[in-house]
């Protein structure tokens, strides 16, 4: 019988305890080290491979002995509603190249931090809604990821290269999203400061069942007739700047085959 991976469940006091785990440079559980039971820990044989700190009240600068680049086997990180000013953070998470799920949502980075996520090229889930920094250029880092499936990017614009007030044109996002991520199906971008009509290269997305945009300026653009050709929508659009979030079946996208049933 294979050994399951364990789940470290325990007092929020025994995350100190863990620290030899991190440290250690193979990612592993070292020899001296024994299983700890750890909230938000998740471990297997090898090591650490989940690693959940949302809500943490992290902030200021790592100590040396904070590298996160050395749990090779990480899989799951989650740094959710955090604020650090520490730019050996996102250093280290370039360095992680077994990620699939990130979650960096509602946390601060100081102004002149970048972020190097285009490197994490296993990602399928990144959370980036609410980040709060000064120059993240969104539109590069979701480059070259393409084994990405969920992307949620509320209150995050894609760039500042266009005014708020104006809002981001849609031949810009949906060719920025379109062109990049072939396997997306889920996309969240409420308040993002995008602007309508929706274009058409957003077709592109097929494997799209989830798409949420309400809070943007797309209250006057139409239903796409091209959304009927989203086989997996199975879910719910919500495109409304305003409180209009009903759901909206198939039937009611133009061009549907359920539309004039």
């Amino acid at each position: 019988m294979s050994r399951q991976p364990a789940i470290l469940v325990a007092p929020v006091e025994e995350h100190s305890r863990v620290q030899h785990c991190f440290v250690n440079h193979t990612g592993a559980l070292g020899s001296k080290c024994q299983l700890l039971f750890v909230e938000g820990v998740t471990c297997d044989q090898r090591g650490v491979i989940g690693l959940d700190l949302s809500n943490e009240s992290i902030s200021g600068q790592l100590d040396n002995s904070s590298d996160l680049s050395n749990l090779r086997y990480l899989q799951k990180l989650n740094l959710a509603c955090n604020h650090s000013n520490s730019s050996q953070i996102t250093y280290q998470l370039a360095k992680l190249k077994n990620l699939s799920y990130l979650n960096l949502s509602s946390t601060g980075f100081a102004q002149g931090i970048t972020l190097e996520i285009s490197n994490l090229t296993s990602l399928v889930t990144l959370d980036l809604s609410w980040l709060s920094t000064w120059n993240l250029n969104v539109a590069k880092q979701v480059r070259n990821l393409p084994e990405l499936e969920e992307l949620y990017l509320d209150g995050v614009p894609l760039s500042h290269k266009w005014d708020q007030s104006i809002g981001i044109p849609g031949h810009y996002w949906c060719q920025t999203l379109s062109s990049s991520l072939p396997n997306l199906r889920l996309l969240s971008m409420s308040s993002c400061f995008l602007s309508g009509p929706i274009d058409s290269s957003l077709r592109n997305l097929r494997s799209l069942s989830i798409l949420i945009l309400d809070f943007n300026d797309l209250i006057s653009a139409p239903v796409p007739e091209f959304f009927a050709e989203f086989e997996n929508l199975t879910s719910f659009l919500k495109f409304s700047k305003l409180q209009l979030e009903g759901k909206i079946s198939r039937k009611d996208i133009p061009g549907s085959k359920t539309a004039n049933a």
